[in-house]
């Protein structure tokens, strides 16, 4: 897994390069973990299941490392967890989209021209409900988010709908969990 797959913006630089330090490569064995949960993600199975007991172990061992290394709080290295968690889950995602690449490059251009306090508001309790509580999108939120979708291009069936929130959901999820390690 390289750096650049989990570029971000929005953070400093610090942070950016103390968190840089859970994307480090992975020991063969544990990136044959994360390789088979990115080759094999289903995400019906996982909004059941969860990632498993192994990915969940090669990610705290990573945290653990890399909190040991820069000192992190514990509040620090549970927000690099989940940080971890959302660029896994995307690439899952990418991995086994219903859509071509050329699609979600069109939904990812689609979701750098939107608000991202707009949707960080309208999918934040899915993401953190202690910090953005746990009110449903309004009306008005469901119909900006769906227009992502249609503004991409990308034909709007129930398939790609679930897909395309399953993909901002784990975007804003690094974006959200990056803001708030750089705090701790």
């Amino acid at each position: 897994m390289s750096a650049a797959a989990f570029a971000l913006t929005g953070t400093s630089a610090a942070a950016a390069d103390n968190l840089d330090c859970m994307s480090r490569p992975f020991e063969a064995g544990d990136q044959e973990v994360v390789d088979g949960f990115v080759r094999d993600f289903d995400l019906v199975e996982w909004s059941v299941t969860g990632g498993g007991e192994v990915l969940a172990d090669v990610m705290n061992a990573r945290a653990d490392m890399c909190a040991i290394e820069f000192g992190w709080s514990d509040e620090a290295g549970t927000d690099a967890f989940l940080w971890l968690i959302g660029g896994f889950l995307e690439q899952g995602l990418k991995a086994n989209a219903p859509i071509s690449a050329e699609e979600i490059g069109r939904l990812e251009a689609s979701f750098a021209a939107a608000d991202e306090a707009r949707l960080l508001r309208s999918m934040g309790p899915q993401i953190d409900p202690d910090f953005y509580g746990t009110a449903e999108p309004s009306d008005d939120d469901l119909i900006y988010l769906g227009g992502l979708l249609e503004n991409s291009g990308v034909a709007a069936t129930d398939e790609n709908a679930t897909f395309t929130g399953a993909l901002l959901a784990a975007r804003l999820t690094r974006i959200h969990w990056a803001r708030v390690f750089a705090k701790n």
